[in-house]
């Protein structure tokens, strides 16, 4: 499916099987979008975790004995003081999990 077809599809907002398209096109359309509209997962910067005290990110620990990567919630404190704990050196944060990583 190309990027024009998507939009024709998204487009018709009433789109169903039978009415010229499968679910399977309709999934796709809708997964193109999905990625289209989606930000960038890059590591999150020290400045963007200043301001995520009490929010999710996806954790990924950069050490061989590290966890393996999960949810975490940034305590507030830990926020403001980011660089006393190794970030980028230790462990990096996302904000949702890498590719191939959503079912761990």
């Amino acid at each position: 499916m190309d990027r024009q077809q998507a939009v024709t599809i998204l487009e018709r907002k009433t789109t169903i099987p039978g009415d010229g398209y499968t679910w399977e096109q309709i999934n796709e359309a809708i997964d193109m979008a999905i990625s289209a509209l989606s930000r960038p997962n890059e590591p999150l910067t020290i400045e963007q975790l200043r301001e995520m005290g009490g929010q999710p990110y996806w954790h990924v620990g950069l050490r061989k004995e590290s966890t393996p990567p999960h949810w975490n919630i940034l305590d507030p404190f830990y926020a403001k003081h980011i660089e006393d704990y190794r970030y980028g050196e230790n462990w990096l944060a996302y904000r949702r999990p890498l590719e191939g990583e959503e079912d761990t």
